[in-house]
């Protein structure tokens, strides 16, 4: 069938209409929407799920503090441990000790021997201890840095003198004494340091590196 040139007329002005408004849309900046496979919704409940993920992730790198009680400091240590501190704590305690503990059983006017020295006194040697006794008379009253602390007011120091009845103090750092004719009390650490007199014979054997002096 032969199909009108006037219908063949229309047609084609037709098809030139609708291609010269998709080129206007372009040159108006209307482009056709393509379909991405995706809604908005869909992009919005994404970009809210690729948040909450970052903000899981960062919880993750950064852990929230956590609260650390500590523990008693002995109770820490093992049992041994924790004996060998108390052991440690208790030698560092002055040991209260009388002249009987380091009595030698020496006689006047001698010379002290190593194989006279007892194992109390051996024991002692070197700890800090507490004796009691009375203050050799001296021209000072106060500031005294070093006297003879004597077993009772009857022992001499020096000839017809009991070497193991007395102990030489010396005052440690800016520590001093005060003269008194009343008992006190001296606080140091004991040691074994024979002192020989002008006569030959051993007038002291004790020495006390002492910290304080105190009414005994």
């Amino acid at each position: 069938m032969k199909v009108p040139s006037c219908f063949v007329l229309i047609i084609l002005l037709l098809s030139g209409c609708l291609q010269s408004c998709s080129d206007a849309d372009i040159r108006n900046g209307v482009l056709p929407v393509q379909n991405s496979g995706s809604k908005p919704s869909d992009d919005a409940n994404a970009k809210t799920n690729s948040a909450k993920s970052d903000a899981n992730d960062s919880a993750v790198s950064s852990p929230a503090p956590v609260e650390v009680v500590a523990a008693d400091a002995a109770e820490a240590k093992p049992p041994e441990e924790r004996a060998d501190s108390r052991i440690a704590a208790k030698d560092k305690e002055p040991v209260a000790v009388t002249f009987e503990d380091l009595n030698l059983n020496m006689q006047a006017d001698i010379v002290f021997r190593p194989v006279m020295m007892t194992d109390r006194v051996r024991e002692l040697e070197g700890k800090r201890i507490k004796l009691k006794g009375f203050m050799l008379s001296d021209l000072r009253q106060k500031g005294i840095k070093e006297f003879v602390l004597l077993k009772n007011t009857e022992c001499k120091f020096g000839p017809g003198g009991q070497a193991d009845h007395l102990a030489e103090v010396k005052m440690q750092g800016n520590a001093s004494a005060r003269f008194t004719n009343r008992p006190v009390e001296v606080e140091g650490v004991l040691r074994i340091e024979p002192y020989q007199g002008n006569d030959g014979n051993t007038w002291s054997i004790f020495q006390i590196e002492a910290t304080s002096v105190r009414p005994g």
